[in-house]
């Protein structure tokens, strides 16, 4: 999973652009921040023993919709259902 976030950070940037990629590979932990022009822009957390989602393309089933948060609850199988918000469910929104 990190190596994908790395390639796709890198990935279609033109090279005048000024990017530092930092990556800390631990027993229990990798992390790793893309950099442009000092300001931190990504920034990732890979868990031992997690199973990463996000990033993911799901067919899910909206379980509920929170007006407050402005969020859809989407049964995608998993344990818990998927946080999606409106912005990124109705590009309209």
């Amino acid at each position: 999973m990190i190596l994908e976030t790395i390639k796709r950070i890198l990935r279609g940037k033109p090279r005048e652009e000024r990017r530092s990629l930092l990556i800390s590979v631990e027993p229990l932990e990798k992390r790793v921040a893309l950099l442009e022009g000092g300001v931190v822009e990504e920034f990732s957390i890979e868990r031992e023993g997690d199973r990463s989602i996000s990033g993911n393309i799901y067919k899910g089933r909206v379980h509920n919709v929170e007006g407050s948060l402005k969020a859809l609850f989407v049964d995608i199988g998993h344990e818990k259902n998927a946080f999606l918000h409106f912005w990124d469910a109705v590009p309209a929104a």
